[in-house]
């Protein structure tokens, strides 16, 4: 019986040591998918062989450096992936904003958003339909949106000074706020304001999942369909984030 044992459990380990070989194969191939599903069944498996464990490691750098794509300039926001996970965003210092095919690293969009000292601390968001980018930036330019298959400037929202921006979560609004600019929910259609929140300076305010409230720096809940504060969070004397 032990005899057996060990004869299975051999068999095993060459099995694995089988699948790491043939997942090294198919990641110097046409193949890279198919490498990281093999490399993963030999580790997960089958018996512990380092064979196995060094080629997942080789096959998760390569995938990883296979997906990596020359920007070429400094990026102020974070990379953000679309709802579909086919595309990225960047937006960089330049005002520049840009759009990435994930699978295969071509540019899809590449518009001027920005220009000058405007589009220093340039930052863009998906729409969660996909289908638009919302832009902002931080020095005295009014948040945009654009068309994210063509780059078309589709709306453009008139505020005095520096803000922020948000999307709610249907798509149909986006929220504004910061610095001397009062929060603000406005129509992405017509680009006009829906509501001003009255004496609402804030650091920082932010759509609830649903779309129904709008929570501010201060601790205020506001009633996003009216624009009317309906209560205040107590206990709270700095700004919340």
């Amino acid at each position: 019986h032990a005899q057996a044992l060990q004869e299975r459990e051999g068999a095993l380990r060459q099995a694995a040591i089988g699948l790491a070989s043939e997942a090294t194969l198919q990641m110097q191939g046409l193949h890279p998918d198919r490498a990281v599903l093999l490399a993963l069944e030999a580790v997960e498996r089958y018996p512990c062989t380092w064979q196995a464990e060094h080629a997942l490691a080789n096959i998760a750098v390569n995938w990883r450096l296979s997906r990596q794509i020359a920007l070429g300039v400094p990026i102020e926001s974070r990379p953000e992936i679309s709802p579909d996970c086919t595309q990225f965003l960047t937006a960089d210092n330049g005002g520049r904003l840009e759009v990435w095919h994930i699978e295969s690293g071509k540019q899809a969009l590449n518009i001027k958003a920005y220009s000058g000292r405007t589009a220093e601390r340039h930052w863009a968001y998906w729409s969660p339909s996909g289908d638009r980018i919302l832009t902002h930036t931080f020095f005295d330019a009014a948040p945009r949106i654009w068309e994210a298959k063509t780059g078309s400037l589709l709306a453009e929202f008139p505020v005095d000074d520096r803000c922020a921006a948000e999307w709610a979560p249907e798509g149909a609004r986006i929220l504004t706020y910061g610095f001397q600019n009062p929060v603000a929910i406005w129509d992405t259609r017509t680009g006009e304001a829906l509501h001003t929140l009255p004496d609402s300076r804030e650091v920082f305010a932010s759509f609830s999942p649903d779309g129904r409230w709008v929570v501010t720096s201060r601790g205020q809940v506001w009633d996003a369909s009216t624009g009317g504060l309906s209560h205040m969070l107590a206990g709270y004397e700095d700004d919340l984030s």
